[in-house]
């Protein structure tokens, strides 16, 4: 996370670690979605990280932001072309979170 918010120049090493997933099949864009940081995920959309990417559950950074109520950070994902009907494996979307963790407003 460092080098990418240093700005670092050393664009291979930055695309390695935006494409680095932790166990669970997440990238940097799931955690940094599950936290709220929208710093960020600004930063990480604007290397290149692909905002569509599913962990092993099928889950994306929109699903992670989404069952927070991180209204923010779904903005920035959906600005970026993040799917909003995407799927999880059990078939949830981004707006079933969201509605679960009572986040959902309509307008």
């Amino acid at each position: 996370e460092a080098a990418i918010s240093h700005g670092s120049c050393n664009t291979t090493a930055v695309r390695r670690m935006i494409k680095k997933k932790n166990a669970k099949g997440e990238t940097k864009l799931h955690v940094a979605a599950r936290r709220g940081d929208l710093c960020l995920v600004k930063t990480l959309i604007s290397s290149g990280i692909c905002v569509n990417e599913q962990d092993y559950s099928g889950w994306t950074a929109i699903h992670e932001a989404s069952v927070r109520g991180f209204t923010e950070v779904i903005l920035e994902l959906l600005k970026a072309g993040a799917n909003v009907n995407s799927r999880s494996l059990d078939g949830i979307t981004p707006i079933h979170d969201a509605v679960s963790g009572n986040y959902l407003e309509v307008h």
